[in-house]
């Protein structure tokens, strides 16, 4: 049996230590699968999409990836860290949360960079993302001067230029005008 990609063994999150976001949620999701997660305001969606990406842990259960477990204390060694930030990509639902690089390009060799990608080998993957996304005429601009679809698509390609196994989207449509949302 394959190991799954992502895993949830009974997972639970409360902020504060009061207010529930998740209770007891096991999933498993398997390389190749797309997974849509539908449901109200403030029904944990959020929540569940950065206990993957290890931005919080659970307040109980463990959370895996490729059968290793994502905790603090994995996250703090620089091995296991390189490992998971390389295979899962994680675009928040607000952009402006996610954008705060001087330019567009730079927006999208910062991932690269981090992971010690070869110089060359990152302004190719900025490159042919810019031109997949059709951003390449806002390479120059600044983040703050895009609309709010553009810098939904700048969120999306700084993601796609360390080319994870795994993208997380939270509301991955949000300010994308319909034709784009296609």
């Amino acid at each position: 049996m394959k190991v799954p990609m992502i895993s949830l063994d009974h997972v639970s999150y409360s902020y504060h230590d009061k207010i529930c976001a998740l209770s007891n949620i096991t999933l498993e999701i398997g390389e190749g699968e797309r997974v849509a997660m539908i449901g109200a305001n403030g029904s944990g969606k959020t929540t569940l999409l950065q206990m993957m990406d290890g931005l919080i842990h659970p307040s109980e259960g463990r959370v895996f990836f490729r059968g290793h477990e994502v905790s603090k204390e994995t996250l703090r060694d620089k091995g296991f860290r390189r490992f998971f930030r390389e295979r899962v990509g994680y675009v928040f639902q607000d952009s402006d949360v996610q954008l705060f690089c001087p330019t567009v390009l730079d927006e999208l060799l910062y991932g690269p960079f981090q992971l010690e990608i070869d110089e060359n080998e990152a302004i190719d993957r900025a490159f042919e993302v810019m031109q997949m996304l059709n951003i390449e005429h806002l390479k120059e601009r600044s983040s703050y001067m895009l609309s709010g679809g553009e810098k939904k698509k700048v969120a999306i390609g700084s993601v796609l230029t360390i080319n994870p196994q795994v993208l997380l989207f939270d509301e991955p449509t949000n300010g994308l005008d319909p034709k784009t949302q296609c």
